[in-house]
């Protein structure tokens, strides 16, 4: 039988970040950020003061990326680091009072992808575009987890 990449749903997948990544850098422009830099940003909007290693386990994300973003960030005057109280070898993360002011701003804008994207989808079908997806990701994950051993 002969493959093609349409034959993996990986593919599709692959397709689907690339253009999404497009799509959100584009719009996360008026807000001075990029969709990477927004991932970070929304990571502490759900809590603030996490550590880079904490926000790397959250995002999967790889260490050395996710100190350039909190460098870039950070000269961007959206986030500030302070050493850890209890340990000075630990940086926390803080947002500051710019990103509070981009917050608002850049979720309109990734809610507003995410229902265009999903337009014509009813709600029960957008509940199982998400199951599917949050299933899809499990074993991904678990099968990430199996091959480091």
């Amino acid at each position: 039988m002969k493959y093609t990449p349409n034959d993996l749903i990986s593919h599709y997948i692959y397709l689907i970040h690339l253009e999404l990544n497009i799509l959100n850098n584009s719009l996360l422009k008026d807000c001075e950020i990029t969709s990477s830099q927004f991932r970070v940003l929304s990571c502490l909007w759900v809590k603030d003061g996490l550590t880079q290693s904490e926000i790397h386990e959250y995002l999967g994300i790889k260490p050395s990326s996710i100190s350039g973003l909190i460098d870039c960030l950070e000269k961007k005057g959206f986030l500030k680091r302070v050493v850890d109280k209890e340990d000075a070898r630990i940086n926390r993360i803080y947002l500051t009072e710019k990103s509070s002011e981009f917050k608002e701003c850049c979720w309109e804008k990734a809610i507003g992808l995410n229902n265009d994207i999903l337009e014509g989808f009813d709600e029960q079908e957008k509940e199982e575009v998400k199951k599917i997806l949050v299933k899809l990701y499990d074993n991904v994950h678990k099968r990430l987890l199996n091959h480091d051993k």
